[in-house]
């Protein structure tokens, strides 16, 4: 005879609010980096992105004039235009306020090499969203609602727990990557 799931034990009121509020939580973080993130959309930036150290993110998408570039991804951007730069911010905001496909001349470092490399600004589109903070989104949902839906339905094993704490922290991580970028409040 083929070996059956026995019914879901009943689960305490203060585990099953627990859980209830862990999904709340991962819900509101979902929301808030998605909502941070839309801001880029229709934004002008420099064609790659960076990180709060001015680290060019490892991350681009085909048609971003970063990626023809060799060797570009995870330099430190030191200066925008011969002017050095101290905040992430200040190179978006150097982008920001030049026309679209204007050209501009990064100074870039790794280690003790520098060089210059030229990049035109670009407008961040929705699909530009899609591909990189929508991926992000789906994932943390995948994750977030797999490790809620397994406890669900087998509450009270200590495998079903571990799940939960693995797939709820991996999400945790995974929304909170779409807010490396900018505004990078966590």
């Amino acid at each position: 005879m083929p070996e059956r799931f026995s019914s879901p034990t009943r689960v305490r009121r203060p585990a099953r609010l627990a859980v209830a509020a862990l999904g709340l939580a991962a819900l509101a973080l979902a929301a808030r980096t998605t909502v941070t993130s839309l801001d880029w959309v229709g934004r002008l930036f420099p064609g790659f992105v960076v990180l709060e150290d001015r680290v060019v993110a490892a991350v681009g998408l085909p048609h971003w004039s970063s990626t023809a570039v060799p060797n570009l991804f995870l330099m430190q951007v030191i200066a925008v235009d011969g002017r050095p730069v101290a905040e992430e911010a200040e190179i978006y905001a150097a982008a920001a306020a030049r026309p679209e496909g204007t050209p501009i001349t990064y100074r870039v470092r790794r280690g003790a090499v520098e060089r210059d490399v030229v990049l035109t600004t670009q407008r961040f589109t929705l699909s530009d969203w899609s591909w990189l903070f929508g991926v992000y989104l789906l994932n943390g949902v995948v994750f977030a609602v797999s490790g809620l839906l397994v406890w669900a339905l087998r509450p009270v094993t200590p495998l079903t727990a571990a799940f939960l704490a693995f797939a709820l922290s991996f999400a945790t991580f995974i929304f909170t990557s779409m807010d490396l970028y900018a505004p990078a409040t966590f």
